[in-house]
């Protein structure tokens, strides 16, 4: 990965859109500061650094310090902030991008497409760089405000060393192995119960010895007596159900014969249409007598009427003698006709009225029979179904006993196959045991094995640690030597396995100088050759991750390497990084606030921090 440009805009204290473009060729640079808007402070504050830190947000998302979001923001500002950073692999340019406020992360490829990265799991910017965050702090920008290698703890340089080596990854692998081995252990216990419970029912079958015929025959002996209770019930129920049987024949009989009696009954009533009929005729017969009874009266009327005038009652003239004659015989004629229809209707009136009587009389008495021979049939129909009901439940009765007879007909003496019974239990419990025998021998044999790893695994972890230490003592002791500490070397020790097997974390550094041929702690060294040797340490370290991860950026930037360092001490530094940047073909730069004089920077680059 070969850098190109960086675009910083409203991020840190860089105001609007600031680019700054990388030289192509290999080298040692410097970049310097002036704080114009602060003059007191020199060139400190002007915010050199923070064009490496711009590099670190853009693929991380943080600062070497851990600054996040609108805390890396211009603060006069307060969003918009954005850091677009172009590199080129196998010639072909790629530019990843980062904004906040909005928030969005890119890559642009070669070819112009743009990939979201927060959705992309592939990530090609950070496949492309092949370094963590904190292989990056360690190999592209060694920040001011962190600690070089050799400054941490011994336990902080321990868990960093495995950490960029990749080497922690043995110990998960450890770890799984033995959370596999505990969860086959538990397994096999389980095994081991079922074994047991197997072992224990196995025991029990051979030990039964009990009479079986004896069992068997005791057995027959209350399977007969049964049988026999059964059948005298059985032939109970069945002389209960003859005599039900004749029972319900007598009052069928009985309810046929008030059947009979009541369509009888019901015949003689009559109909009701007759009875209709005759009440019709004698309503008739008495409307015809009052008819006439009317007719009659004023038929006297109209002869009392010309009898006492003589004139005619209808138009008022004057009657003769032979019209009035005529009248009066007519009318005396019709008098006559009409008293012999009165008579005769009213003989007809009461032979109506007597007739209807004696038909009502006698349907009141046929009904009345007809009653007592409807209830005579409710009485006997109620008979039929109490004698169906009694041998309906009797002969529910008889299958009750013919199925507890066909059941226990087909009931077998369990003391016969109880032997048979307890073989085949017994081969069951056998194969049963077999079976789990084998799984235990299976899972006894996965545990060694995963038992095993959990050592294998540790030691495969201390010899690669012991590999790369002796790779980082190669480096680091070359780096020492050419930052002018001839004689000087360094070991290095780290973790070991204890005698009870536990891992005792540590890493520790000793220092070998031409006035000291024993070996003393790092620790023990102060001031400038301190420096040399944090550097050195730093280089090698440096070294050792590209190779482990094949990272290819060909940049590095060293922030204040010079402190402590007396003026041959920066000499030898710079000499050292000049040589280094050439060797590796890469640009190396140093960020300082000294104004640094030396013939062999490939280039330098200012950062001037103005009011606007």
């Amino acid at each position: 990965m070969t850098p190109i440009r960086i675009t910083i805009t409203d991020w840190g204290p860089f105001k609007g859109s600031q680019t700054f473009e990388f030289p192509q060729a290999p080298g040692l640079y410097f970049l310097w500061g002036r704080n114009e808007a602060q003059p007191r402070l020199g060139g400190n504050g002007a915010g050199k650094t923070r064009l490496f830190e711009a590099l670190v947000w853009v693929f991380y998302g943080k600062t070497s310090r851990g600054l996040k979001a609108g805390e890396v923001a211009n603060w006069e500002i307060g969003k918009n902030a954005a850091v677009a950073f172009t590199y080129s692999v196998d010639e072909l340019q790629a530019t990843i991008e980062r904004r906040w406020s909005p928030n969005s992360w890119t890559l642009t490829t070669y070819d112009g497409s743009v990939v979201d990265l927060t959705k992309d799991g592939t990530n090609g910017a950070l496949a492309d760089l092949a370094l963590s965050f904190e292989s990056f702090l360690n190999v592209v920008l060694m920040a001011q405000t962190r600690p070089m290698f050799l400054d941490l703890k011994s336990d902080a340089k321990a868990a960093l060393f495995s950490d960029v080596m990749g080497l922690d990854r043995w110990l998960e692998a450890s770890k799984k192995a033995g959370q596999k081995a505990q969860a086959e252990d538990a397994r096999c216990r389980e095994i081991e119960t079922r074994v047991a419970r197997l072992e224990g029912q196995l025991e029990q079958l051979q030990s039964q010895a009990q009479d079986v015929e004896a069992l068997a025959a005791e057995w027959a002996t209350r399977q007969e007596k049964r049988r026999l209770e059964i059948g005298a019930l059985f032939d109970g129920a069945l002389e209960r159900r003859k005599q039900a049987k004749a029972a319900l024949i007598e009052v069928e009989d009985r309810e046929a014969v008030a059947r009979r009696q009541l369509r009888l009954a019901s015949e003689s009533a009559g109909s009701e249409e007759g009875l209709e009929r005759a009440r019709d005729w004698a309503s008739d017969s008495r409307d015809s007598v009052t008819r006439l009874k009317a007719q009659l009266d004023a038929l006297k009327a109209h002869e009392k009427l010309l009898q006492d005038h003589d004139t005619c009652p209808t138009c008022g003239q004057a009657l003769d003698a032979n019209h009035w004659a005529f009248e009066s015989g007519r009318a005396a004629k019709t008098k006559d006709q009409l008293t012999g229809s009165l008579r005769l209707a009213q003989d007809a009136a009461r032979v109506a009225v007597e007739d209807l009587a004696r038909l009502e009389d006698r349907v009141r008495g046929a009904a009345a029979a007809a009653g007592e021979a409807q209830r005579a049939l409710n009485k006997a129909e109620q008979f039929t179904r109490d004698a169906r009901n009694t041998l309906a439940r009797i002969d529910r009765e008889l299958d009750g006993y013919e199925d507890d007879a066909d059941a226990l007909a087909r009931e077998k003496n369990p003391h016969h196959t109880g032997q048979q019974d307890r073989t085949e239990r017994e081969a069951e419990v056998r194969i049963a045991l077999r079976h789990e025998r084998r799984l235990l021998d299976d899972g006894l044999g996965r545990y060694r094995v995963f038992s095993q790893w959990v050592r294998w695994f540790k030691e495969l972890r201390l010899e690669l640690i012991g590999e790369a230490l002796a790779q980082l003592e190669v480096e680091v002791n070359s780096e020492v030597s050419a930052l002018g500490l001839v004689g000087w070397s360094l070991t290095f020790q780290v973790d070991r396995e204890t005698a009870s097997g536990n891992l005792q974390r540590g890493f520790i550094v000793m220092v070998t100088s031409p006035d000291n041929q024993r070996p003393v702690p790092w620790e023990a060294w102060s001031g400038g050759e301190a420096q040399r040797l944090r550097v050195a340490a730093q280089c090698g370290l440096a070294n050792l991750i590209r190779a482990h991860t094949g990272a290819t950026i060909d940049l590095e930037g060293w922030d204040e390497p010079t402190t402590g360092m007396s003026p041959q001490g920066i000499a030898d530094l710079l000499k050292a990084l000049e040589q280094r940047a050439l060797a590796e073909q890469r640009q190396v730069w140093i960020i300082d606030h000294h104004s640094l004089s030396f013939g062999g920077f490939a280039g330098m680059s200012g950062v001037v921090k103005t009011k606007t």
